[in-house]
């Protein structure tokens, strides 16, 4: 079972508005974060609410720490419908059982997996409507419309249905058998604050090249460098989950 945290996490991206230019591979088995084994384990982290930065220039990105102004990031009420209907449609986490493994590891992960799926549940449609009043303020100058705001509002609720299903079912995946990341999934949403950008006749942003270069499909650069960029509640889980995977996957190996 696990103890008193000792352990130290290894981000591949720096926190930054450059911080894809620091993109690392990781091997398929550590998930986007490692961790180095100096202990049982970590402890449960703690979510903390509270306000985000979104960005307000073109070649900024939510989060980022240059030209940007403070928005309240909360979770409107009507994604209540979006969490509805994502319940409905979910795929529970596994409950794969390993010999290798210590029983309260894999249930810790499995708990672990759990908080953080629900917790980017519960904050994409914040994220995808922030993201898109940040790109339409940098372009216009001003807010957009009630109508522009429905838009995106629909949008994160579609982005609830699209991507809350396929992170449960990656996170109910042996972490031996996963051959994706949770934040791959979550890149996949920029799709839907980009649509409702480009429906408002709202202009491409410039990038550098190596942007360009890792997700020549995100044209509004927002894909989230990190967990932290989706919300600032799910940083902290989003690497307790990726310190609880590596823990048990190092532990498979030492008892293999």
């Amino acid at each position: 079972m696990w103890g008193t945290s000792r352990w130290s996490t290894i981000r591949p991206f720096a926190a930054s508005c450059s911080r894809h230019g620091a993109a690392t591979a990781m091997p398929p088995a550590m998930g986007m974060y490692a961790a180095i084994d100096r202990s049982n384990g970590p402890e449960v982290a703690s979510a903390s609410p509270g306000f985000s930065r979104a960005s307000t220039s073109r070649v900024g990105r939510p989060g980022c720490v240059g030209s940007t102004h403070q928005h309240w990031y909360t979770t409107p009420s009507n994604t209540d419908r979006a969490r509805m209907r994502t319940a409905a449609s979910m795929v529970a986490l596994g409950t794969h059982a390993n010999s290798l493994d210590d029983p309260g590891d894999a249930a810790a992960l499995r708990r672990y997996a759990d908080a953080l799926a629900d917790a980017v549940v519960a904050a994409l449609p914040g994220w995808v409507e922030a993201s898109v009043v940040s790109r339409f303020e940098a372009w216009a100058g001003q807010a957009p419309d009630g109508g522009v705001l429905e838009h995106a509002r629909a949008a994160g609720e579609r982005a609830v249905e699209d991507v809350g299903p396929r992170l449960r079912a990656l996170l109910g995946t042996d972490v031996d058998a996963q051959r994706n990341n949770p934040l791959a999934i979550l890149r996949g949403a920029v799709r839907y604050p980009a649509e409702v950008l480009a429906a408002a006749s709202v202009p491409p942003v410039a990038r550098d090249p190596h942007a360009e270069r890792l997700f020549p499909d995100d044209a509004y650069d927002l894909s989230p460098a990190a967990f932290g960029d989706l919300h600032p509640s799910v940083h902290e889980l989003g690497l307790t989950w990726g310190a609880a995977k590596a823990h048990v996957v190092l532990a498979r190996r030492r008892r293999g």
